[in-house]
């Protein structure tokens, strides 16, 4: 019976020290980015990226989380509108910091108070007469040996099919808009 717990203490002792070991060597960077053809120019696009409140068009996050309350501040777009939540799932604030017209947003993500801002974008590439629009969302997870995993696979898992239900939802907003052409 000794020999049984020697074996199982050795073998989960070990099976520790692989996990710890690996998520040392795990990037603690993640990047997670999501794509949609939209059936629209650029130019129709662009107002619901570029434009705060149009984003409750197509937002994902109240579907996240039905709590959050979101306070939209001055200005509400081009570089420097800004916005800020509160809710169940946490509070955070953003803030356009590079805009090109028709073509890119580049926005700061602040969950913590104290962590370095994450790094927000959307990309909006002419495809004929549609245009593929990229979103988004880099930054770090801090945290010795658990930011690797979190990083390398939580955050993709979590992110991504938001940002996914996001875009379809802008997609639809956007292709329906009543001055799109047909």
């Amino acid at each position: 019976m000794y020999a049984f717990f020697r074996y199982t203490g050795l073998t989960i002792l070990c099976l520790v020290l692989v996990v710890v070991v690996v998520g040392l060597f795990l990037p603690t960077n993640y990047t997670v980015t999501r794509s949609v053809t939209i059936q629209a120019p650029p130019e129709a696009v662009w107002p619901f990226i570029n434009d705060l409140r149009k984003w409750k068009v197509w937002s994902p996050w109240e579907e996240e989380d039905p709590t959050i309350v979101t306070t939209l501040g001055e200005p509400v777009q081009g570089e420097g509108a800004n916005m800020s939540w509160t809710g169940q799932t946490g509070n955070g604030r953003m803030v356009v910091t590079d805009v090109v017209p028709n073509e890119a947003l580049v926005t700061e993500l602040y969950m913590t108070e104290g962590q370095d801002p994450a790094s927000g974008s959307f990309v909006i590439e002419p495809e004929g007469g549609a245009s593929r629009v990229d979103w988004s969302l880099a930054g770090e997870v801090p945290v010795p040996v658990l930011g690797g995993y979190v990083a390398t696979f939580i955050m993709p898992a979590v992110i991504g099919p938001v940002f996914d239900r996001g875009l379809e939802k802008m997609k639809v907003a956007v292709e329906s808009a009543p001055d799109q052409p047909l």
